[in-house]
């Protein structure tokens, strides 16, 4: 027996709100996108100090820092090493 609509309509909701906290949002400040990065707030900051080689980019208005994430996902797939490539250097 399928639930009721109002049934439906509160587990639509239930999970749409899940959701909404699970996913990060699309603009992070710097605690944010090193969670998402799985690396310190200390490695994004010393980064920026150093010049951000090698680093994902970032915007700067006034004090505020914000990574985006679809920019983050890009680095990370640009960061990738491949496994041939790592048994043919050693």
């Amino acid at each position: 027996m399928p639930p009721s609509p109002k049934l439906r309509d509160e587990i639509v909701a239930i999970v749409k709100n899940a959701l909404a906290k699970a996913l990060p949002r699309e603009w992070m400040n710097t605690e944010q996108a090193a969670r998402y990065l799985g690396c310190s707030t200390q490695h994004l900051e010393i980064g920026r100090a150093k010049g951000n080689r090698g680093l994902p980019p970032y915007s700067k208005q006034g004090r505020m820092v914000r990574y985006r994430r679809s920019e983050l996902d890009a680095w990370l797939e640009t960061a990738k090493v491949a496994h041939d490539a790592l048994s043919s250097t050693v």
